[in-house]
């Protein structure tokens, strides 16, 4: 090769490795920017999804992510630790009897389809978390009475609710309330008192009649 040719190669090759070098050097700092991206992403999401003050936003993220997120497998898996972390607060509500910690975690789970529904399969499938489920349920039946002004109806119910899930506090305090009705009196008695003990429940626990989206009676 004489000296012509090795020149031109020489100045010909220095701008491409140069220009290779880099190609891979900017590729490398892509990827970088991309992981760092991606965890910054990560930390948002899971600062998010375990908002222990709002279990409808954390549902309603996990629901979303298919649509946000393109990985597969980082869905599948956050999803899940949702689903258990959520799942895990509501046996501790129901063993530590915290009626208004379970029904906002049960009552975000009937609000959505798919892991909504995984978490409420959950509920329902666990014993600890069936019974505190059945015992929401009486209840709910139980409000409604009040609603009407079924008293006695209202009191089967939640003495129903008790059997299911004695560990529920309220549960206790309703029915001691509603029992003070029980006494026998005149009928025009009968119906002050009734007002009272519904009055003094829905001053006692208006979350539980806003939660099951029920009006109490006057």
């Amino acid at each position: 090769m004489n000296d012509s040719i090795k020149f031109w190669v020489s100045s010909l090759g220095i701008p491409i490795v140069l220009a290779i070098v880099g190609f891979m050097i900017n590729n490398s700092l892509q990827q970088n920017q991309q992981a760092l991206d991606k965890i910054k992403f990560s930390d948002q999401m899971i600062s998010e999804v375990f908002d222990t003050s709002n279990v409808n936003k954390s549902l309603a993220r996990v629901e979303l992510l298919p649509d946000m997120v393109s990985d597969k497998k980082f869905v599948k898996t956050l999803t899940n630790l949702v689903i258990n972390f959520w799942m895990e607060k509501a046996k501790e509500a129901a063993k530590e009897g915290n009626d208004s910690v379970f029904e906002k975690i049960y009552t975000a789970a009937k609000n959505f389809k798919q892991e909504g529904k995984a978490l409420r399969d959950s509920i329902e499938i666990n014993p600890q978390t069936r019974k505190a489920d059945s015992a929401y349920m009486a209840e709910q039946d139980g409000l409604h009475y009040l609603q009407l002004g079924k008293l006695e109806d209202a009191k089967r119910s939640f003495e129903t609710a008790k059997k299911e899930q004695v560990e529920f506090h309220s549960t206790d305090n309703i029915l001691n309330i509603l029992k003070t009705y029980s006494k026998p009196v005149s009928d025009s008695e009968s119906s002050a008192i009734g007002q009272e003990v519904i009055g003094k429940i829905k001053t006692l626990y208006a979350y539980k009649f806003h939660a099951a989206k029920i009006t109490p009676a006057p």
